[in-house]
């Protein structure tokens, strides 16, 4: 694909990217809306116009106390409440300071590709 070609697609690209801006804090705005309203009427759910709409809460996990965490995980051996994916951050700093990775670690590249405006 020649220069010219991935300039045109990225000239739309863009056109299209700046197009959707507006409507996406439209949607978020009406989302909002729609929340407020359901709080406020006391509705859980609606459906209407085939959009269904549910207010809910969901379960998550806070760490307050990294020190009292890593302690339980030294003193049980249970390490699952930890999600299984390696920090990249510390991988990084890692090679960075010149060490060598851990065992079992191997080193990956990714394609990445990065629109900016």
């Amino acid at each position: 694909m020649n220069s010219e070609k991935l300039t045109e697609l990225l000239k739309e690209y863009k056109m299209v990217r700046d197009a959707m801006e507006p409507l996406k804090l439209l949607e978020e705005r009406l989302r909002l809306k729609i929340e407020l309203e359901m709080r406020s009427s006391g509705r859980a759910s609606i459906d209407a116009e085939g959009v269904n709409a549910k207010l809910g809460t969901r379960k998550r996990a806070v760490a307050k106390d990294w020190e009292g965490i890593r302690q339980y995980i030294l003193q049980t051996g249970n390490i699952a409440v930890l999600q299984r994916r390696l920090s990249a951050a510390a991988v990084e700093e890692l090679l960075e300071a010149g060490e060598k990775l851990p065992a079992k670690i191997e080193e990956d590249e990714v394609l990445t590709i990065r629109l900016e405006k």
